[in-house]
C-alpha cells in the first residue's frame, strides 16, 4: 500500500494493517488504556489533522508522510523502541516497583509493554512532508505519551502534550504564528464539501458549538434573529455536552439571553443550579422563579441547591467535615457567611431542607460527617432560617 492506491473517501481517520506494529499492546480504550489481553495485529488507526478550509482531502504533505509511514514503517518501530529502552533507565529509578517490574525489558519485548492508540497526520510540515504524532499507552504511565516525528526522526516526546508547537518550532515558523495578530472570525455553520458530501471533523465541531459561541461571546442579537427565523430552538442543547442553551446562558453570565429564553418558556431543567454556580444574584434567581423554577429542583445528579449550599458551608467551615471521605465537594471557596447568606434566602424562597436528595440524604444528615462543633452551629442556623421563614 502507498498514497496513490490509499482511497480517500471523505473520512478523516483510517484503519490500515502495519505490519511492523503487530505485537504492542492494544490500545484502543479511552485515554489509550489497553482494549484486549492480546496483543495488536498491526492494525493502526491512522488520523488527519483538518482545517476549516474548502480543501475536502488531507494536504499533499499529510498524504506524502502517510507513503513514508508505510514504507518505512521497520524504521519507525525501531526508533520508538530505542527511545523507550533509554527511558526505561529513569523509569526504573522512578520507584522500586518498576525497578522490578521492567528489569527484564530489552529490545526485543518493548513492545509487550506498550501500544499504540493512533497516529495522527498533522497539517504542519517541512520540506513536503508533514509531522506526525504516535500516541502511546504504557505500563508505566496512566496518561498517554506521544511521540512527535518527522520523516523517522522524534521532534519531542511528551506525556499528554500539545505539539503543535514543537511542530512550529522544529520547521522555524513558531515566531511568525505565535505573533500573528489573533483574528476572531463570527460563529459559522459550515456545509459539506461536495466532493464528498461529508463535513470534515472540524467543521462538525464548529457547527455543533455554534449556538454555544453564539451565547459565550454574547452575539444575543445574532442568537434571538435565528431564534425567530426557526434556525435555533429554545429547548436545544449544546450537542458536545448534555447541556440546554438556557443552562448555558448562566454559565456564561449572558443575563440578557437568559432574561429573553425565559421570556420565551424555555424549559428551565436545571438553570437553577447552573444560575446559583456561575451566575448568582438575587434577581437572576427571581426571574427564574418567577418563569416556573421550582426552588427544591434536583440537578443532574439528584441533589437540591439547599443541600448543595449547606454541604458547601459545612466544607468550609468544619475540617473534620471536609476530611471525611463521604464529604462532598460542591462549590469552591468562598466565606461561611456568603453560604449562610445564599442559605437564608433560599429557605425564605421555599426550599426544604428536609428534603431528601436521590440518594436518601438530606441537609441534616449530611452533618453526621462534621464536628460536634460544626453540627450545632449548622443544625441552630438552619432552625433560626426555618423560624424566620
Amino acid at each position: 500500500m502507498n498514497k496513490d492506491n490509499f482511497e480517500l473517501n471523505g473520512d478523516w481517520s483510517y484503519e490500515i494493517e502495519l505490519s511492523a506494529f503487530a505485537g504492542f499492546q492494544e490500545r484502543r480504550g479511552p485515554y489509550a488504556s489497553i482494549s484486549s489481553e492480546l496483543p495488536t495485529n498491526g492494525v493502526v488507526t491512522i488520523e488527519f489533522e483538518d482545517d476549516l478550509t474548502d480543501n475536502p482531502d488531507p494536504y499533499v504533505e499529510q498524504l506524502n508522510t502517510l507513503d513514508f509511514i508505510i514504507n518505512n514503517q521497520e524504521k519507525i518501530v525501531h526508533v520508538i523502541t530505542e527511545k523507550t529502552l533509554q527511558n526505561l533507565q529513569d523509569i526504573r529509578r522512578f520507584n522500586a516497583e518498576n525497578e522490578k517490574k521492567f528489569q527484564h525489558i530489552k529490545y526485543d519485548n518493548v513492545k509487550s509493554i506498550m501500544g499504540i492508540a493512533a497516529i495522527n497526520i498533522k497539517t504542519a510540515s517541512k520540506d513536503y512532508f508533514s509531522y506526525y504524532d504516535i500516541v502511546c499507552g504504557c505500563d508505566w504511565s496512566k496518561s498517554a505519551i506521544n511521540f512527535l516525528f518527522h520523516y523517522e526522526r522524534i521532534v519531542s516526546l511528551k506525556s499528554n502534550g500539545i505539539s503543535r508547537w514543537d511542530a512550529l518550532k522544529d520547521n522555524g515558523s513558531y515566531e511568525r504564528i505565535w505573533n500573528k495578530p489573533h483574528e476572531i472570525k463570527a460563529p459559522q455553520r459550515y456545509t459539506a464539501p461536495l466532493k464528498y458530501n461529508k463535513l470534515k471533523p472540524s467543521q462538525k465541531f464548529e457547527n455543533d458549538s455554534y449556538e454555544h459561541s453564539l451565547i459565550a461571546r454574547k452575539l444575543n442579537e445574532k442568537f434571538k434573529k435565528e431564534v425567530e427565523s426557526g434556525e435555533i430552538d429554545i429547548n436545544g442543547k449544546y450537542k458536545l455536552a448534555d447541556i440546554t442553551f438556557l443552562e448555558l446562558t448562566y454559565w456564561f453570565e449572558n443575563n440578557e439571553l437568559s432574561e429573553y429564553l425565559l421570556s420565551k418558556k424555555a424549559t428551565i431543567r436545571y438553570a437553577l443550579h447552573n444560575c446559583v454556580d456561575y451566575a448568582y444574584s438575587e434577581e437572576a434567581l427571581a426571574l427564574l422563579l418567577k418563569h416556573g423554577a421550582d426552588i427544591n429542583a434536583y440537578n443532574m445528579f439528584g441533589k437540591t441547591i439547599i443541600y448543595r449550599l449547606v454541604s458547601a458551608l459545612l466544607y468550609w467551615l468544619d475540617d473534620q467535615y471536609k476530611l471525611n471521605k463521604n464529604a462532598e465537594f460542591e462549590f469552591s471557596h468562598q466565606d461561611p457567611e456568603i453560604f449562610k447568606q445564599k442559605i437564608y434566602h433560599f429557605i425564605k424562597l421555599g426550599a426544604n431542607p428536609y428534603i431528601r436528595n436521590h440518594n436518601g440524604i438530606n441537609c441534616f444528615d449530611a452533618m453526621q460527617y462534621a464536628s460536634p462543633d460544626g453540627q450545632t452551629q449548622v443544625i441552630n442556623f438552619l432552625q433560626d432560617c426555618l423560624k424566620e421563614k
